[in-house]
């Protein structure tokens, strides 16, 4: 599905906007996730590479979380906040190097 619809239905798309597009397809629930099924927030470190990624998913998880429950955000959101810190201060620290293309 995300092959045809990058190749069919989006014009002109950069490398770097397809991979992150295909990140937030894979990667949409992993905030939800840690904060409620208990899964580990070096994920979300792993996953989000750069500050942007990071929002992009936060924002997910917050739109998925609405659509559940609107009190769950609320309820949860100083968990959000420390899980947003926590990543923001490991790409900070550079722990994650990789390259992009």
């Amino acid at each position: 599905m995300v092959r045809r619809i990058l190749t069919e239905e989006v014009a002109s798309l950069k490398k770097r906007s397809a991979k992150v597009i295909c990140k937030l397809v894979c990667y949409h629930d992993l905030v939800g996730d840690i904060i409620g099924k208990g899964r580990r927030p070096e994920e979300l470190i792993d996953v989000a590479k750069d500050p942007r990624e990071l929002e992009m998913l936060i924002a997910l998880g917050k739109a998925d979380m609405l659509s559940v429950e609107p009190l769950w955000l609320l309820l949860n959101k100083p968990i959000l906040d420390s899980l947003r810190e926590r990543v923001v201060a490991s790409l900070n620290d550079g722990s994650d190097d990789d390259a992009e293309d």
